[in-house]
């Protein structure tokens, strides 16, 4: 009998470790084209070098998802973003609100620009409007994103639902 090196909840190497023991090493190695002692190394808190990529951790995560329903590597992702939403600096909410007024005005004009007669396409949005657009409206939700976790903040960090489910 081998001793198994133990892995910490909550852990990449952990999320790993679980796929290996659940679907094998082999049919997760198979996902990404590596050999079953890749999956191994990956899951040895010992080999700090060797990490998959993160195209091959959502691959492997696919390859489990598909036989079991679970995706662990994305549930780690998921807890260790959420806790880093408790570190969020918070800001006076009338603050942050005139900052989500001010990008909300700029995505409304660059809008607005895109659909005058004399912009680049008339008055039909161009791809390149509309990408610049878009990135106006994600700095839109990044402010309000972050009124959201001043309230939290606010309030203790009161975790929030991701997709209805509160972890």
């Amino acid at each position: 009998m081998t001793a198994v090196k133990p892995r910490e909840p909550g852990t990449f190497f952990g999320a790993i470790t679980h796929i290996n023991d659940t679907i094998g090493a082999k049919r997760a190695a198979a996902a990404v084209e590596v050999g079953a002692s890749t999956l191994y190394q990956w899951a040895d808190p010992d080999q700090p070098n060797k990490r998959p990529s993160l195209d091959q951790a959502v691959a492997i995560d696919i390859a489990m998802m598909r036989e079991t329903g679970e995706t662990p590597i994305l549930s780690v992702y998921i807890e260790k973003v959420e806790a880093a939403r408790c570190e969020h600096q918070a800001m006076a909410l009338a603050e942050r609100l005139l900052c989500h007024s001010e990008r909300m005005g700029d995505a409304i004009g660059e809008y607005h620009t895109a659909k005058t007669p004399h912009s680049p396409g008339g008055a039909a949005v161009t791809p390149a409007e509309a990408a610049r657009i878009a990135t106006k409206f994600d700095a839109v939700i990044e402010a309000l994103l972050s009124a959201k976790r001043d309230v939290l903040a606010e309030a203790g960090c009161v975790r929030v639902p991701i997709n209805g489910v509160v972890k």
